[in-house]
Formats: C-alpha cells, sequence, structure tokens
C-alpha cells in the first residue's frame, strides 16, 4: 500500500463507498417502511396526512441513519473488530431513532416513550440485520439493491416486534 492510500489521500479508496448512496438507500427503506410497516400493523392503507407525515420523517431518519453507519464503519476501518461493530451500529441506530421519533412524537403531540422505544427497536434490528452484508456488497462492488429489498420485505415483521416492545410500557 503506498502513502496516498494510508494517508487517506485523494487515491484512497472509502470502503463504504459514496455516502450519498446510504443516505439515499436509508431515505428509501425508510420511507417505504414508515407507510408499509405500520399500514400491516392495523393503521390502514391510507394516503392520510399522518400516514405520509410518519413515512417522510422516517425517510429523513434513514438517510440520517445511512450516512451515520457508513462514517461509524470507514472511521472505525482496521481498529474496531467487527464484534463490537456488530454490538455497537446497532446501538448507534437506536439511539438515533429513538432521538427522532421521541422528538418527533414531542413535536406532534403522541407519546414520546412508545414512539422512541418503537424508533429504536425497528432501527436496531435492521441496522443490525443489514449492516454487514450490505457493506461487503458495496466493498465487493456488488448491486445492493437486494439488501435495499430484503429490509423493505422485513418491514412488517419488525414493525410487529416494535410495536411488541412498545406495547410493553
Amino acid at each position: 500500500m503506498d502513502l496516498m492510500h494510508r494517508a487517506g489521500g485523494p487515491l484512497a479508496r472509502r470502503l463504504t463507498g459514496d455516502p450519498n448512496r446510504w443516505a439515499r438507500d436509508g431515505a428509501l427503506v425508510g420511507l417505504l417502511t414508515g407507510y408499509v410497516g405500520p399500514a400491516v400493523v392495523g393503521l390502514g392503507w391510507t394516503l392520510s396526512a399522518p400516514a405520509l407525515i410518519m413515512a417522510g420523517m422516517c425517510a429523513a431518519g434513514g438517510a440520517v441513519l445511512g450516512v451515520c453507519v457508513a462514517d461509524v464503519i470507514e472511521r472505525s476501518r482496521g481498529r474496531v473488530p467487527l464484534s463490537v461493530l456488530s454490538v455497537a451500529l446497532p446501538g448507534l441506530a437506536a439511539t438515533l431513532a429513538a432521538i427522532w421519533a421521541g422528538g418527533t412524537a414531542a413535536m406532534t403531540g403522541s407519546f414520546v416513550l412508545p414512539s422512541a422505544l418503537f424508533g429504536a427497536t425497528f432501527a436496531a434490528s435492521l441496522v443490525g440485520l443489514l449492516w454487514l452484508p450490505y457493506t461487503v456488497s458495496t466493498a465487493l462492488g456488488l448491486p445492493r439493491w437486494p439488501w435495499v429489498a430484503v429490509g423493505v420485505g422485513l418491514s412488517p415483521a419488525i414493525t410487529w416486534l416494535a410495536v411488541c416492545a412498545a406495547s410493553l410500557l
């Protein structure tokens, strides 16, 4: 490895690729899961204002989370063992989602604690399951859309899990 790669110069290649793609894919998963997940567990398949606001907030949160996860992976590359990342990344996702969902609930007058628990459970589950295969696909130059599709496909089951966790309160 030459000096430019070690120094992080212009020739250095990011393992995680373009952060904008992580933001795009996170926003897409957030948008679709923010609408599909709640619809499946009983909120209905309507284009009501609350459903669209939820989908939009989940899209924005997914974009932010995608960039944050990519940045943590990139910064910890070669320094942090995979076992630590396997716990730290879902923890980061849970924290960010709890703050995002709790803050959104507070602004709209909803229940803050159940919303924060729902967001934390949902984000930690998705990130915990998908960060490694998504990163490997990125590093190898393989298509990432299958992992995005898996994330969207899992959203009803993960939503049900998150609703169960939030109902414990």
